[in-house]
């Protein structure tokens, strides 16, 4: 099958160990992680487990992507690492593969995302806080509503629209930055309320 024939390419051209460097092709291994879907194979959790470690920023990044499209297998532990590489990339990705798994200290690792330098770092783990919609998730959402600069408010409200958090939009609807406004116009247009009401009408004048 495909599967088979994925595996064995990985085998021979995606070992990247010290008996293997020499013959590792980053950019191939890369190719044929994302061509690899059928996580039915008993292998193949295991080949994405051991791609965390590639020296390959790609491999490592499609791997991430890979483990938070399958919330329901076990998260390995070298993702809660990968919080913290030197990569703002993998750095995001991590986040997002944590928040999907929601592991035990999410809020601790979210809340370490929304204190990172790298923007789309903290937007991932605004995002995540919204995934996870936990009470502590939507005080920092709320948080990030009264604090932070505008992108990130702006990213807030989508994440309290999808918790159905009317209040959010309420006062995203009166907040000076036409791009949170903008955001709560958008959430109003897909989670429309009977609370949403209010909200619109403000946005209108």
């Amino acid at each position: 099958s495909a599967t088979v024939a994925l595996l064995q390419l990985i085998d021979r051209l995606g070992r990247f160990d010290q008996e293997h460097v020499a013959a590792y092709h980053p950019d191939l291994h890369a190719e044929l992680l994302r061509s690899l879907h059928d996580w039915s194979a008993e292998q193949v959790p295991g080949v994405f487990q051991t791609a965390l470690d590639s020296p390959n920023n790609e491999a490592r990044l499609i791997t991430l992507q890979a483990w938070a499209e399958h919330p329901d297998l076990p998260l390995p532990k070298r993702v809660v690492a990968l919080r913290q590489d030197t990569n703002p990339q993998i750095r995001a990705a991590a986040i997002t593969a944590l928040a999907a798994h929601r592991p035990e200290n999410i809020e601790r690792y979210l809340d370490s995302g929304l204190r990172d330098f790298d923007r789309d770092v903290r937007l991932a783990a605004i995002t995540g806080l919204g995934t996870v919609g936990t009470e502590a998730s939507v005080q920092q959402l709320h948080r990030v509503m009264r604090e932070e600069p505008e992108v990130f408010r702006a990213a807030a409200v989508s994440s309290l629209a999808t918790l159905g958090d009317s209040s959010a939009l309420a006062l995203a609807a009166e907040d000076d930055a036409w791009r949170v406004r903008l955001q709560a116009a958008w959430a109003l247009s897909h989670f429309a309320t009977t609370e949403s009401i209010q909200p619109a009408d403000t946005l209108l004048r």
